[in-house]
């Protein structure tokens, strides 16, 4: 799925100082930030270059492990190469940096964000009051057509929030 086809100039720069500004920095990831554009004419994203400072068992520092980070700007999705023993550890930092930068990113390409916070919670409560009512034996039977509505909205935002994660 491809959320832009051609990003301005301005755009360009805001989305590059938005990734340069939040990306984490500290904890093993010591290096200056090296960012570039790739398939810059077909507008797929960046890659994000740094080094993880490795330390032995003695707390000293024992050297650097080169990785990357490819932001996928039309799938906004994020991969991460290299990293060594670290990947786990980079890999979920990066995902919640992620997480906290999409939507950010999505205006910043005059994307409108869709709601998937919001999917999700009208989702769980509905999934909730669904299992909770079907399991009272008070409404066992009363209303089956009300309840397979029910069943069925439930159904439906579900397939929604599977579609989102995409």
């Amino acid at each position: 799925m491809k959320m832009v086809n051609q990003l301005t100039a301005d755009q360009e720069n805001a989305i590059t100082d938005l990734i340069r500004d939040t990306l984490p920095h500290g904890s093993g990831i010591d290096a200056k930030w090296a960012i570039t554009w790739f398939n810059k004419a077909s507008l797929n994203g960046v890659w994000a270059v740094n080094s993880f400072h490795e330390m032995d068992e003695n707390g000293i520092y024992a050297g650097w492990t080169d990785f990357s980070l490819k932001i996928n700007l039309d799938t906004m999705k994020i991969t991460l190469t290299g990293g060594g023993k670290h990947k786990d550890y980079l890999f979920e930092t990066f995902d919640y940096w992620f997480s906290t930068v999409r939507v950010k990113l999505l205006r910043l390409m005059g994307v409108t964000p869709i709601p998937s916070e919001a999917a999700n919670i009208i989702f769980n409560s509905l999934h909730s009051w669904r299992v909770e009512v079907m399991s009272d034996p008070r409404y066992r039977g009363h209303n089956q057509a009300w309840m397979t509505k029910i069943s069925a909205m439930t159904n439906e935002i579900s397939l929604y929030v599977e579609r989102l994660k995409e």
